[in-house]
């Protein structure tokens, strides 16, 4: 059994997380943290143990999450936006000490549309200019 601590579950992707979860036999959400909900609001409060984070919450909350990472050795799913540069350094060396997975975005269009993106660049080579504006859905923050 997995267990995961999700920073961000009050959030639309942390809910969507936890529904998928509790249709699973061999994961489980063992806390969840989220400064907006009844559940954790920092992850220093949690005493447990987990095989994973995955944070989907606001990258201001990156910076504790790698030190609690750190500290249990506990590898990191970062899919949060809007890093600052000192927030990306630190997750690099985070990434020396415990796993970290860096992704801006999890959404299926976007790994969709960076596939189609790789095929039309291979298939149009140089002599074409492709331009992709990206916007995010109505309900982002």
């Amino acid at each position: 059994m997995k267990k995961i601590i999700l920073s961000g579950c009050g959030g639309r992707m942390g809910r969507a997380i936890t529904e998928m979860v509790a249709e699973t036999e061999d994961c489980k959400i063992v806390a969840g943290i989220d400064i907006n909900a009844s559940v954790y609001s920092s992850i220093s409060d949690f005493d447990g143990v987990a095989d994973v984070i995955i944070d989907f919450s606001h990258h201001s909350a990156l910076p504790s999450l790698l030190d609690y990472a750190v500290s249990t050795s506990t590898p990191i799913v970062v899919a949060t936006t809007g890093h600052t540069d000192e927030e990306i350094e630190l997750m690099l060396d985070t990434s020396k000490k415990v796993g970290v997975f860096f992704s801006r975005n999890m959404s299926i269009g976007i790994n969709l549309i960076i596939e189609m993106s790789r095929r039309a660049a291979k298939t149009l080579g140089l002599d074409f200019d492709i331009e992709i504006i990206e916007k995010h859905h109505n309900k982002k923050l």
